[in-house]
């Protein structure tokens, strides 16, 4: 997906924008770990995945990249919700909260990176 010109200023997020930097209706729903994730990808054919990192525009993950994009980037970098993030037990010290929010099409998991 193509991005606008909208940065990510603060986490965690208060609302997510699409291409056109406007607002998008919907909101978080909870925090999610490791199981809830693989859940959703399982169930949700259209899942969309937002990384955020403070600085940048948001990264919006195409359904078909999903999986990928988990295995790859994600899923290893994952703190679960509730626990503290120590970054020294991240590769590359690098780490993601996640979120799952819900918006007008359908359910969405955004990573919000912590380094």
């Amino acid at each position: 997906m193509d991005v606008g010109r909208r940065v990510v200023v603060s986490m965690p997020l208060a609302t997510l924008w699409g291409a056109d930097d406007r607002d998008l209706a919907g909101g978080p729903v909870a925090d999610v770990g490791a199981d809830r994730i693989r859940e959703l990808l399982r169930a949700e054919r259209e899942l969309r995945l937002v990384i955020a990192l403070v600085g940048e525009p948001l990264r919006w993950v195409d359904p078909p990249a999903r999986f990928d994009v988990w295995k790859r980037e994600l899923a290893s970098r994952l703190a679960e919700p509730g626990q503290p993030i120590f970054l020294d037990e991240f590769a590359d010290e690098t780490a993601y909260t996640a979120t799952e929010w819900r918006l007008d099409g359908g359910p969405v998991v955004v990573f919000e990176q912590h380094h």
